[in-house]
């Protein structure tokens, strides 16, 4: 499906593993760059580099806990 997104930036919290990580998968098939924010940096960067290699989009990773003011 061709949803127009390619070469737009998605934010996605929670990104580097379940829902979240499957929301960015789907962004990054449409050719959506990523922002992904989650607590843990490992998971973060292996998240970033497994969509990097499977969809050739550019991935950032921020490391924070959305919960803490």
């Amino acid at each position: 499906m061709d949803l127009r997104l390619k070469g737009r930036t998605a934010l996605i919290t929670g990104g580097s593993k379940g829902i979240g990580l499957s929301v960015a998968e789907h962004f990054a098939a449409e050719g959506c760059n990523l922002m992904l924010v989650a607590r843990g940096m490992d998971s973060l960067q292996q998240a970033a580099a497994q969509l990097r290699q499977q969809h050739a989009v550019t991935v950032q990773v921020h490391a924070g806990d959305l919960s803490l003011p």
